[in-house]
Order: structure tokens, then sequence, then C-alpha cells
């Protein structure tokens, strides 16, 4: 008889948790959600309300299965959730955010390149002005359209496009694409010779921080088609000529096969 009344009370505990679970379903899964100061991103709001305050805000985009995005107004302490990420745009009083795996977020900028010296031109959908590098990557890279970016050091001035165009040597730019932004039809057709120089028919001489970066530099410059790299000054020279090689024991020189 006990043995029967225990069964039953284990019985009805299991259909009452059940039940329970049925009618207060679990929270969604807590994302990672960025945290961007002095940016929005406008439209694409589905519901807005008063928030107490950031953490108010990010809460209720990260337990919300259709929120992509959210913007808070400290001044107003209005919170808007957004289904759409639009393209990041200055706004003084404005904090946004994304959540991971949509359109960048926390965790997405392994993926977006800096390059110096570079821009690629044309392919602008956006352009603003910026704090610095940092500032003009992260509205590349938490905007779904951005494929790439230039941002000019003299004027402060950030561009985003849509496309990730061939980089070109500019002096005051910085440049970078999403993904290495596959730009590079030389990989793997640069030649490596340690030991020689080919010298003449330079275009640019600049500082470079090894081998590797001289290398990359000639490899995303359509006008290189050699270069040599002196690993006792850093000197690296970028050629639109291919001459002869001479020996030279402080130098590695190779060209575009």
């Amino acid at each position: 008889m006990k043995r029967n009344v225990k069964i039953l009370l284990g019985a009805g505990l299991l259909l009452a948790v059940t039940a329970g679970s049925l009618l207060f379903p679990a929270p969604a899964l807590a994302q990672d959600i960025s945290e961007e100061y002095g940016f929005d991103h406008p439209g694409g709001d589905y519901r807005s309300f008063l928030a107490t305050d950031l953490k108010d805000c990010k809460r209720a985009c990260r337990l919300d299965r259709r929120c992509q995005a959210y913007t808070f107004l400290s001044r107003k302490q209005e919170c808007y959730l957004k289904d759409v990420i639009n393209p990041a745009g200055r706004s003084l009083e404005a904090i946004t955010g994304v959540k991971s795996g949509y359109g960048g977020g926390p965790g997405g900028w392994g993926n977006l390149t800096e390059e110096w010296g570079y821009d690629r031109g044309g392919n602008d959908y956006s352009s603003f002005d910026s704090r610095g590098v940092t500032d003009c990557k992260r509205a590349c890279a938490t905007d779904r359209r951005c494929q790439a970016y230039t941002f000019l050091t003299r004027s402060s001035t950030c561009y985003l496009k849509d496309r990730a165009g061939f980089p070109r040597r500019t002096n005051g730019a910085v440049t970078g694409a999403k993904g290495g932004g596959g730009f590079n039809p030389f990989i793997g057709g640069l030649t490596e010779e340690t030991g020689y120089d080919r010298r003449g028919d330079d275009y640019s001489r600049f500082f470079a921080r090894g081998l590797d970066a001289c290398k990359a530099a000639c490899r995303r410059d359509s006008r290189c088609r050699a270069y040599s790299f002196l690993q006792s000054s850093g000197d690296c020279y970028l050629k639109n000529r291919i001459n002869s090689r001479e020996y030279n024991p402080d130098a590695v020189t190779g060209y575009k096969e």
C-alpha cells in the first residue's frame, strides 16, 4: 500500500513539473550583444518603450528572439528594438548594439583587416565623421551591408562600402575588409629569394614590420611587379618592373609570377 502511494505521489509530482514547464516556458538563450556609444542603427524598429537604463534595454533585446539590434537614447531613456540592422550612423546621445551572429557584433573583429596606407576607391554607401579607425571599423563590423571600409586620418572621415574593391596605396588612409576581403589575385604567386636584390624602378619605399608585411604590400598593389626587403633596416621597396637580381646578403627579393 505504501509503495503504491509513493508511486502515485511521484507521478503527480512529475505531472506538476511538466505542467509548470508548459505554463512557464524557459526564457530564450542569452546572447552576447555589443555596446557602441555614440552610434545608432536608424530604422528597423518594431517596439519602443521607456527603459530604466541601458542594461534594461539590452536585456529586452537579448531575451527577444526577434530582436537583432537595439538603440538606447540616454536622455529620453527610450529603448528601440529592431529586427533589421541598417547602416550605423553617428548619434551623440545614442547607444546601439547588435546580437552576435547578426552583422558582426562582438567577436566579429577578427575577420576585419586593417591596412595602413591603402584605400579601396568607390562602392561607398555611407560616410560620416569618426573619432578614429576603431570607430570606423566598429561601424563596418556591425553593419550587414558593409564589406569594407576606409578611414581618412586627416579629415577623420569614415567610408563604408558594400563591395571590397582592390586596395591601392594612398597616404593618410586606412582600409580593411571583412573575411580578409578576398581581393588577393596573387596569393601563392609571389616568389621569395633570400640574399638577392633587384635594384631600380622603385615607386614606393616604406618601413615594414617584417618580410611578410613587405610581401603583402606588393601582393595587394596592382602596380607592384617586384619587391625588395632589407632585413637590417626593415625598408621595403615596391617596384613596377622586374629587373635582374644581384647578390645582397641583407636583402630578400621576389616578383609576381
